[in-house]
């Protein structure tokens, strides 16, 4: 016969043991939860993110339009969305591949660029007549112009790759 005072003890060792189980699995349920949706997030911002490249591309082509006249014309547009990216990037970064990582970095950094080249192409423009940085200036920022849609088409393939769960290695190891 079983001694009720000696399994007592036991009961509690395991009551508390079950307790610590349940409590745990469900902090790492609510953990796994809170990454799925930050990276849904991330997603879902990227997707903004490629319809706002095809406007910021329409201003470069209009830029580019002008620069072939002799003309200027102001080329500020709004900052990209990357509140997600901002908010929780730091958060998810370990539960990324290193793909998923240089992708997203490079389509955030690539759009910062690309926001200073527009946001700053007036005075940009003005110190290079004033400083006679180039022989014709109009020429060198099509060609900046020019590489800065590169660059779009760049990241929209990224965009793109990421979105359907195989992103590009945008920084491919050196090959031995």
């Amino acid at each position: 016969m079983c001694n009720i005072q000696n399994d007592s003890g036991l009961y509690t060792i395991i009551g508390v043991l079950i307790g610590y189980l349940l409590a745990e699995g469900t902090r790492i349920i609510h953990k796994i939860l809170r990454i799925r949706k930050m990276k849904r997030i991330i997603r879902k911002e990227l997707i903004s993110i490629k319809n706002q490249i095809i406007d910021k591309c329409d201003i470069v082509h209009k830029v580019i339009s002008t620069l072939n006249n002799e003309k200027l014309l102001p080329a500020s547009s709004v900052g990209t969305i990357n509140t997600g990216y901002k908010q929780f990037y730091s958060y998810i970064y370990e539960h990324l591949s290193n793909n998923e990582r240089n992708c997203l970095f490079y389509i955030h950094e690539t759009l910062s660029v690309g926001e200073q080249i527009l946001n700053n192409f007036e005075n940009d423009f003005q110190l290079a007549i004033t400083r006679g940085t180039f022989e014709n200036p109009y020429e060198a920022f099509k060609a900046k112009f020019s590489d800065l849609l590169g660059a779009y088409d760049n990241v929209t393939k990224y965009i793109e790759s990421y979105l359907k769960g195989k992103p590009i290695n945008v920084l491919p190891e050196n090959e031995k």
